[in-house]
Order: C-alpha cells, then sequence, then structure tokens
C-alpha cells in the first residue's frame, strides 16, 4: 500500500506540473492573440484604452511581435490549434 501511495502522489505531481505548464501555454495563446488584435485595431474602445507614454509605446511594440498571430505566423498557428487539441484529446480520453 505505501509503494502506491508514493506512486499516486507523483502522479498527482505530474499532472499538476502538466496543468501548470498547458494552462500557461493556452493563456499566452488566448490573452496574447486578444492582445494582438486590440493593438492592430487601435485599440477600438475610447475611455477604456488610453494612449502610453512613449517609452511604455514603444516596449508594447517591441511585445507585438512575439504575440502568437505575429510569432506563429500562418502556417504555425494551424500546428498550434492541432497540437492543442491532440494534447486535450489524450489528457481527457
Amino acid at each position: 500500500v505505501a509503494h502506491l501511495a508514493g506512486k499516486a502522489r507523483k502522479e498527482k505531481l505530474q499532472d499538476a506540473l502538466f496543468g501548470a505548464v498547458m494552462g500557461a501555454v493556452n493563456g499566452y495563446l488566448v490573452v496574447g492573440t486578444l492582445w494582438a488584435y486590440l493593438d492592430e485595431a487601435r485599440y477600438p474602445f475610447p475611455g477604456i484604452f488610453y494612449t502610453p507614454p512613449a517609452d511604455i509605446a514603444a516596449g508594447m511594440a517591441r511585445m507585438m511581435t512575439w504575440m502568437p498571430p505575429y510569432s506563429l505566423g500562418e502556417p504555425g498557428i494551424y500546428f498550434a490549434v492541432i497540437i492543442s487539441f491532440i494534447f486535450i484529446i489524450v489528457v481527457y480520453i
């Protein structure tokens, strides 16, 4: 019984780490995509988004190259979606 308890604890840790990594990747894809499209649309919500100072705007412009629609490109985004679905199928089935 003690051997099985150790194995269960190890599997819980693996599941937690895998969930954290997949959650971080998912958050990057969702938030990064929304932020990139908002930037491309020039933040079309007046009164909610304000023009940042020049140094912050320059940093945001550099960060936009790392957002999913721009960093993954045309074929890469499709592969990312396919790989995400494969992970979901493998984990939940």
